[in-house]
């Protein structure tokens, strides 16, 4: 009979090849299902982009049940509101059809990104950047009645919604002068961008655009703490859990950084009308 130690060098040995066999398999798995996925999606949602840009770059689900669907929003001339009409009737074909997949048992949470061509805020090349968000649980998508949902109710029906202003506003604005963004305006522009790089698991993006925001908010953090006391306290408390989250956290902390920065992103949407 092998003595106590072999019997543990055993255990040891025959528990790290099951998870070398194991390993793979998940893999191939999580690939299958990501492939299904974007089977099903590229089926019902129309191909094309009307402009130089792959309509769906990214499907793919992870072992955690994390799901994450990119689509190049349509674009439809100078009709900026035919666009976003079509943005968001998108955005519900994509999270109807990925839970009514077969794959989509596997699914915990779905992210769904739409992007467009905009100018962001530093440099002067226009880009394709995420303009929509949409956060759907398992749980909530279990909850709606998919043949009764309209694409205008779909941003209220889901967990999480994002809309980028010069994209929710395009085709609505009064002839004006354009202005300079404020500080405060700077502030919110980085905080986004950092949200969607991390909904995206872009870490290198999400610290760069964090630390941009953070240079950013020394431009405001005195007049809120003075014009807000109220908020601020809560604000400040926030800012420190993502700063330690993103910046001084290795690995990095993505979960505590994004519920940090976007209970942040409420409390100045609070705040934005009276800075």
């Amino acid at each position: 009979m092998p003595s106590r130690p072999r019997l543990i060098r055993l255990a040891a040995i025959a528990t790290l090849c099951l998870g070398v066999a194991l390993a793979p398999a998940t893999g191939s798995a999580q690939a299958d299902a990501s492939s299904a996925l974007y089977e099903a999606v590229s089926s019902t949602l129309s191909l094309g982009t009307h402009r130089e840009t792959g309509r769906l770059p990214t499907v793919r689900v992870d072992a955690a049940g994390d799901a994450t669907v990119v689509f190049a929003i349509r674009g439809e001339g100078d009709d900026a509101q035919a666009t976003r009409a079509g943005a968001l009737s998108d955005t519900l074909t994509v999270l109807r059809t990925v839970y009514q997949a077969p794959e989509g048992s596997q699914v915990a949470t779905l992210t769904v990104l739409g992007t467009f061509p905009f100018k962001s805020t530093k440099g002067r090349a226009v880009r394709e950047n995420p303009v929509l968000r949409a956060v759907l649980t398992a749980e909530t998508a279990s909850q709606l009645s998919w043949s009764d949902l309209t694409p205008d109710q779909m941003p209220a029906a889901v967990d999480v919604w994002w809309l980028q202003g010069a994209f929710a506003d395009a085709g609505n604005e009064l002839v004006e002068t354009a202005s300079e963004p404020t500080p405060f305006d700077i502030v919110q522009a980085h905080l986004d961008e950092t949200l969607s790089a991390l909904a995206e698991g872009d870490v290198r993006v999400a610290r760069s655009q964090f630390k941009q925001f953070f240079d950013a908010w020394e431009d405001v953090d005195s007049t809120v703490h003075e014009q807000f006391p109220l908020q601020y306290d809560a604000l400040d408390t926030q800012l420190e859990r993502a700063e330690i989250a993103i910046l001084h956290s290795q690995p990095e902390d993505m979960g505590t950084a994004q519920d940090a920065l976007r209970k942040l992103r409420g409390y100045l949407v609070e705040i934005a009308d009276g800075y």
